[in-house]
């Protein structure tokens, strides 16, 4: 009987007493901000970050080896100009990103004192004022893979290709095709587009990967022709475009010497300015790699049916 009345005294109750102190610390929390402050406190938020883009693409555009640095983290991530920014700013060695939800639901955990990478997300699409279509971003906290722990499982061996794929993806459904001349011949590269004969010359007898970069580099150069920009002028986007290529499907030996020619390139230009460049590189870069994946993807499949027949024939 006596531990009944205890219960009612509370003394053997299963729930934790809450002491005033507990109270106090409930008390003197933040209370939750009204929709006009969040709203307001996200502004502020994305223009944070949208600063921290541009004051990062000075350090970028007026650095060789920062530059450098930038173009391997795009290859990498693969993300736009903005959020590669902000990730180069507080992670430049970043390699697979992902927020807390989608490494939660891969059974992934944090380590404890992970340092979370701030981006902004594309949001929904709105109608500017003279009519033109903008996109409305988030803020958003995304972590590296070396912040989770045994992180082993999560890091995954690049695609390395052969030779062979890797041209014949560069080459695949071009209009402007390659043409082999002799290792004597006068061209001014290994590898060179001609804009008057719209072909790519390109010298016998070359090393594998030299030809390679080679055919990367001036397929930029092809890009850059068929958006009307001259072959003087594209100079720098082209050769850029080549080594975030060069990257993307890991062919080692590319010429970095064009990242010199950052300093003059972008001298005297404004943040915007200096971003829209970036955006061009990787927009030249992206045209060729979408034909060279589709390319790669179409090899895989042609070689299918030979697998499975030999496959058959060996039962």
């Amino acid at each position: 009987m006596n531990n009944v009345y205890n219960a009612l005294n509370g003394n053997s109750s299963p729930f934790p007493k809450q002491n005033s102190s507990n109270k106090e610390n409930n008390w003197n929390q933040k209370p939750r901000m009204s929709k006009e402050e969040f709203a307001q406190h996200m502004k502020e938020k994305k223009n944070e970050l949208f600063n921290r883009a541009n004051e990062e693409t000075v350090k970028v555009v007026g650095d060789p080896h920062s530059f450098i640095d930038f173009l391997n983290l795009q290859a990498i991530i693969d993300y736009t100009v903005t959020n590669t920014l902000l990730v180069h700013s507080q992670n430049p060695k970043a390699t697979l990103l992902k927020d807390f939800s989608h490494w939660s639901d891969a059974n992934a955990y944090l380590q404890k004192g992970s340092k979370g990478i701030e981006i902004l997300e594309p949001g929904n699409e709105y109608q500017r004022r003279d009519g033109s279509i903008g996109i409305n971003y988030n803020p958003k906290t995304v972590f590296d893979v070396s912040s989770i722990s045994n992180n082993e499982r999560f890091v995954e061996k690049p695609k390395v290709y052969s030779p062979n794929e890797i041209v014949s993806s560069i080459i695949y459904r071009t209009e402007i095709k390659p043409e082999v001349v002799s290792n004597d011949s006068t061209l001014p590269e290994d590898v060179f587009f001609d804009e008057k004969s719209k072909t790519v010359y390109v010298k016998d007898g070359q090393d594998p990967f030299v030809m390679i970069n080679g055919l990367l580099r001036e397929y930029a150069f092809v890009e850059c022709f068929e958006q009307g920009i001259s072959r003087q002028e594209a100079s720098f986007i082209a050769k850029s475009a080549g080594y975030l290529l060069s990257q993307k499907y890991h062919v080692d030996g590319y010429d970095t010497s064009f990242a010199s020619e950052c300093l003059s390139y972008f001298s005297g230009s404004e943040p915007f300015g200096a971003k829209k460049e970036l955006e061009r590189i990787k927009s030249v870069s992206s045209q060729i790699s979408e034909r060279m994946e589709h390319g790669l993807y179409a090899l895989q499949q042609n070689r299918q049916p030979k697998q499975t027949e030999r496959s058959n024939y060996e039962r």
